[in-house]
């Protein structure tokens, strides 16, 4: 049976570093992340940082997909007051 403990926490981690990029990087200059930039900040498999960001889409962070519906046409257009209240 697969754990369901560390994709949990790993969409923890993913949260945080994407709402303390973007307390970094104000929102309103249009700055996207992309899911190898968060795969980088986080440390972890960009496959994993993806399905992450599937499971807090839509209600923590809003998602640009391409066509491929893959980690390398994924990018983070901003993360939601809701994240940013998860986090604290």
């Amino acid at each position: 049976m697969e754990s369901t403990v560390e994709p949990r926490d790993l969409s923890v981690v993913v949260l945080e570093a994407v709402v303390r990029y973007y307390t970094e990087h104000p929102q309103g200059q249009g700055v996207m992340l992309t899911c190898q930039q968060v795969a980088d900040l986080t440390g972890r498999d960009p496959t994993g940082v993806y399905r992450a960001l599937k499971r807090l889409e839509p209600t923590y962070v809003r998602l640009v997909e391409g066509l491929s519906r893959d980690p390398a046409g994924c990018s983070v257009a901003g993360v939601t007051e809701a994240g940013r209240r998860a986090v604290g």
